[in-house]
């Protein structure tokens, strides 16, 4: 498992994570984390996810 899906682990089943990547996302200006992971920008998504694990999202 790799550490992007252990934060969200701890708020999300599977099917949340992988909705959640794919799902604009306000933390990131708007943008969608797989389109972030893609372009190899891996520390911006998984500090968003530690918000959102964090309840900063919300």
């Amino acid at each position: 498992m790799s550490e992007l899906e252990e934060v969200l682990s701890t708020s999300l089943a599977a099917l949340g994570i992988a909705q959640r990547l794919s799902a604009p996302n306000r933390l990131l200006g708007g943008q969608r984390p797989s389109d972030l992971l893609a372009q190899g920008r891996e520390q911006e998504v998984l500090r968003a996810a530690r918000s959102f694990a964090a309840g900063d999202y919300i």
